[in-house]
């Protein structure tokens, strides 16, 4: 378990500053290594650490979007796009909580 927890916290930082050839790979090692973990201890659910990171994944997509919208707008939900900026901001919202409920739950 502590390397896909070491794994996965290396995917979510690579993805998070968009280096995404390298989160591709480190996504392969925690495929492996959740196979791995599930053949040797039957007790793990398997495949958490690959849910941890598709939430977080949802996460930081919504994030970009929100911060995109943001741009467009200039800086201020009140700018020309407002109902754009306005739905990435709900829809980043919306998956922080999905992916803290997953994380609470790990």
């Amino acid at each position: 378990q502590r390397l896909t927890d070491k794994i996965l916290a290396a995917f979510t930082h690579s993805y998070a500053v968009d280096e995404i050839e390298l989160a591709t790979e480190l996504w392969a090692a925690l495929e492996l290594a959740e196979r791995v973990s599930e053949r040797e201890n039957s007790r793990r659910v398997p495949n958490q650490a690959l849910r941890l990171a598709q939430y977080w994944i949802k996460l930081v997509d919504a994030k970009r979007r929100y911060h995109d919208a943001m741009s467009i707008a200039g800086g201020s939900i009140a700018g020309g796009r407002e109902g754009e900026a306005d739905q990435a901001l709900q829809e980043m919202k919306a998956a922080y909580q999905a992916w803290q409920v997953q994380f609470d739950e790990e």
